[in-house]
């Protein structure tokens, strides 16, 4: 087997990992969160606002982000990026965010606090 064929296979490989992925993300199917058996830990919160942050505003430094202060006073991100924010949460999540708390997932504290109060909401109701 010559490079140029182990690179073909190895891209080939890549470009169905990736189309799995991009699969998931349209049907709203990623692994692990919307079809977890498991609930979703608290501290598992951040971090996927953060990573959906990022994808929303990818410029953004999320390094240096203030978990108190709103994302808009921090990030240049106008009222369409951040109905793009919202949206991906609920694929990713797999949940349905009410109009009215759009306001609560300003900062990275107050989307912790609202997302987990909605996990455990739809968690309730999925029980009873």
């Amino acid at each position: 087997m010559c490079a140029d064929e182990t690179l073909d296979d190895t891209a080939t490989t890549m470009d169905r990992d990736a189309l799995d992925g991009a699969q998931a993300s349209r049907t709203g199917a990623l692994p692990g969160v919307k079809d977890r058996e498991t609930p979703m830990d608290r501290d598992q919160i951040p971090p996927l606002v953060l990573e959906t942050l990022a994808e929303v505003a990818p410029e953004a430094d999320l390094e240096q982000l203030n978990p108190d202060v709103s994302f808009h006073d921090q990030l240049d991100i106008d009222s369409v990026d951040f109905l793009n924010f919202v949206l991906a949460l609920e694929r990713k999540l797999g949940i349905s965010i009410p109009e009215g708390d759009y306001p609560r997932l300003g900062s990275l504290v107050g989307a912790t606090e609202c997302v987990s109060r909605l996990l455990d909401k739809n968690a309730g109701a999925t029980t009873s």
